[in-house]
């Protein structure tokens, strides 16, 4: 579900399905295993703010003060278009209606200095959340 409340497809790898798997099998012995939200947190279903407080644990513990979900699309927006990939499917992957969008979102691929900023944020979240299929997955949960 997005923030507009639409649903979307969100394409993964095989590494972000090992994980999926992974966690979809650990689940099953949590507490709250009968809900039917996806992800659970200690007390519950994670919700969207509990989202962007294991954003904030993990991105402080990587040195990254105040990382917030919106950076994550601004990376994977600056890293689609760096890497060549065409706006319509970035606009499709991402659930963005409007042209606009895609310039607010992607216009750091023009900007290197940014990019590096940006990738060095990326691989410091790798670091931290044990690889890029948890950064997918969470990525995937929220948007």
């Amino acid at each position: 579900m997005t923030t507009a409340l639409r649903e979307r497809a969100c394409p993964y790898g095989k590494r972000t399905a090992r994980a999926l798997d992974r966690y979809l099998r650990l689940r099953r012995a949590h507490p709250h295993a009968s809900r039917p939200e996806l992800w659970l947190g200690y007390r519950g279903p994670l919700s969207g703010d509990g989202v962007m407080q294991m954003l904030h644990r993990r991105g402080a513990r990587a040195g990254i003060a105040g990382l917030h979900p919106h950076q994550l699309r601004h990376t994977f927006a600056y890293e689609w278009m760096s890497a060549g990939g065409g706006e319509g499917d970035l606009n499709r992957l991402t659930g963005w209606r409007s042209p606009a969008m895609l310039r607010r979102y992607g216009a750091s691929a023009a900007d290197e200095s940014r990019g590096t900023l940006i990738a060095g944020w990326r691989w410091a979240i790798v670091a931290s959340v044990s690889g890029p299929t948890a950064l997918e997955a969470a990525f995937c949960a929220r948007y």
